[in-house]
């Protein structure tokens, strides 16, 4: 299940030169990452967080690094969930070298702790950034974090030509809290003749920075794994973690 594919982007970053790249304002991670993760915006901030132009940076884009800050330095949701959540779709430990293997691409690079109000404009302003970034990295899964991102990424690969292969069913009843579920996950695979072609499209069934429970984000991650499963083994989508 893409194991032989992941370790192979890890040795290439153990024996090969970091290459030359700029990643934008809103974007983190590994140049190559296997796992890539697509939001709205970056969080935090206030809704009302002034304008600013879109830099690039070499320094946002990782080459055989540990790549720790979201674990340490983000949201408790982050602390929380996203651990069990890379390990559980890479099948590698963190120190195995799951550190290394995961990205954040943000179509808003400005804070917004609301996805609701990330404003419009700014996201068409974003959406080539990330589409460049996604194509340049080749993910084997992409995360979706969250419906309104999700919908963008199925249009953005729409419009490259490429067509989704949805699992047969997308039903789903998967735990929230105490008294409510998550009915639905989203799984397909990308086909077509582009970078992309056999990568996995998952839809979280929730944003890691709302998972503030172990147990919680031990479903979800468990949730996506089984759907990365049923996507690959070609086997009906059946999730319940209650």
């Amino acid at each position: 299940m893409f194991k032989e594919e992941i370790l192979e982007r890890l040795r290439e970053q153990r024996e090969l030169p970091k290459p030359t790249v700029e990643w934008p304002d809103g974007c983190y991670g590994a140049i190559n990452a296997p796992l890539l993760f697509v939001g709205l915006s970056p969080g935090g901030g206030t809704v009302k967080s002034e304008y600013k132009p879109r830099m690039r940076k070499t320094e946002n884009a990782y080459w055989n690094v540990d790549y720790i800050e979201p674990f340490v330095e983000w949201s408790n949701g982050f602390k929380n969930s996203l651990k069990p959540i890379v390990e559980s779709l890479l099948d590698i430990t963190l120190e195995e070298g799951g550190y290394k293997l995961f990205a954040f691409a943000n179509f808003d690079w400005i804070q917004n702790p609301v996805a609701s109000e990330v404003p419009e404009s700014r996201i068409k302003e974003g959406i080539d950034e990330v589409k460049h970034l996604i194509n340049a990295v080749s993910p084997k899964i992409i995360v979706a974090l969250g419906k309104r991102a999700y919908k963008i990424l199925v249009t953005l690969l729409q419009e490259q030509s490429y067509q989704l292969e949805y699992s047969e069913s997308k039903s789903a009843k998967i735990r929230a809290n105490k008294n409510s579920f998550h009915w639905e996950l989203d799984a397909s695979l990308i086909k077509g003749y582009g970078e992309l072609n056999g990568c996995a499209l998952l839809r979280s069934p929730q944003h890691p920075a709302r998972i503030f429970s172990s147990e919680y984000a031990a479903r979800v991650s468990q949730a996506l794994r089984m759907a990365l499963s049923s996507l690959i083994e070609g086997k009906m989508l059946q999730n319940e973690l209650v």
